[in-house]
């Protein structure tokens, strides 16, 4: 008798848990409550299992933690680290405090995560980029996953004027950091703009983004810098690296290397933090965003991905079909061509087209 009223007791509790629960989803603010959690909780799959033996390494700027296994690419990654952290700094302002590198190889990915608040902190998942095609022109991965996630903390972590003072008062606490506030193309191609920089490969000089930059280019559908950001269309998150720091690196070419270090400093003080195209054109005086956008982004840019003079001449012998040609009698006329579409001499009049197809 008393299992039976307990077990009564506990599926009128559980009932009535079911019933508050349903009425919790149907309140708006509660929803809202439930959609913030979701929204800020982490993907379980970019956490690192902290169960088991883990060490550290200690060097001048950072605290590189490992697990025993991996001690000879933590050796590795702590050389890297400092590398990386000589040459961004004489760029960019050196970040406040050390840094903690925690190294896993939890997924079979290779990706790296960067957080400011409240400390500086970097994740880097050790496999390489055996199956991501952005990520396969590199010299050493742990050098170019490190250049580009410290050149987040160094760009990030820069905080002067109001936004100082207002973590003088609340301390590193998320949503005082102003260039974090930036668009993605800026955050994610300043750091892939020095991954390029600062290695002797990188995304800026690889073929995907000028593929990727061509492609919008052919079909007239190349971003502006109000939508190159993530996950709007084809190509979804490899769109900011790509515009981003493409146009970073035509500005240090047409203006200067200070250019990109003068940018991060101006937006790391400016009130209104999300207005880029003022600080471009302060720091490269007869330069707007809106004008130097177009060529930044050019498939073609000089210094990128340009083809060795041998393969521009194997390329231009290359028999492809000709842009002049049109659908005929429900059919596709193809003729000789050189590369790059330029029009052939069989299609270049009407005279020709009205030949087309050929008589028996």
């Amino acid at each position: 008798m008393r299992n039976a009223e307990r077990g009564t007791r506990n599926s009128r509790e559980s009932s009535s848990r079911g019933e508050d629960l349903a009425l919790l989803l149907r309140v708006p603010t509660s929803a809202f409550r439930v959609l913030l959690l979701l929204l800020l909780a982490s993907r379980a799959e970019a956490q690192v299992d902290p169960s088991g033996t883990w060490r550290t390494l200690h060097t001048p700027h950072f605290r590189i933690h490992f697990r025993p296994a991996y001690r000879d690419a933590a050796l590795l990654e702590a050389r890297e680290a400092e590398r990386s952290y000589g040459l961004l700094a004489t760029e960019l302002h050196p970040p406040r405090g050390v840094v903690d590198i925690t190294l896993a190889d939890d997924i079979d990915a290779a990706n790296g995560l960067t957080t400011v608040a409240p400390t500086n902190r970097i994740t880097i998942f050790a496999a390489p980029p055996a199956g991501d095609h952005g990520l396969l022109f590199f010299d050493n991965w742990l050098r170019l996953v490190t250049t580009h996630e410290l050149a987040h903390v160094f760009h990030l972590d820069r905080s002067r004027g109001l936004w100082n003072g207002l973590q003088r008062v609340f301390g590193r606490a998320p949503g005082l950091f102003p260039n974090e506030y930036q668009p993605s193309w800026v955050t994610e191609g300043l750091a892939t703009y020095y991954e390029s920089k600062f290695t002797n490969a990188g995304r800026v000089r690889g073929s995907l983004h000028t593929q990727l930059l061509g492609a919008d280019r052919a079909v007239g559908a190349s971003r502006s810098p109000w939508n190159a950001t993530l996950f709007t269309r084809w190509a979804d998150g490899l769109v900011p690296y790509a515009y981003g720091s493409r146009f970073l690196h035509y500005l240090a070419g047409a203006v200067g290397d200070s250019v990109v270090p003068r940018f991060a400093e101006a937006t790391s003080a400016q009130l209104i933090p999300f207005r880029v195209g003022r600080q471009v054109a302060r720091v490269a005086p007869g330069h707007t965003l809106d004008r130097e956008w177009p060529r930044g982004t050019a498939p073609d840019l000089a210094g990128t991905s340009a083809a060795p003079p041998a393969a521009r001449v194997l390329d231009s012998l290359l028999r492809t079909e000709c842009r002049a040609c049109r659908r005929m009698d429900d059919e596709w006329r193809t003729c000789g061509t050189t590369g790059r579409g330029r029009a052939c001499c069989a299609c270049s009049t009407r005279q020709r087209d009205a030949r087309w197809p050929p008589t028996a």
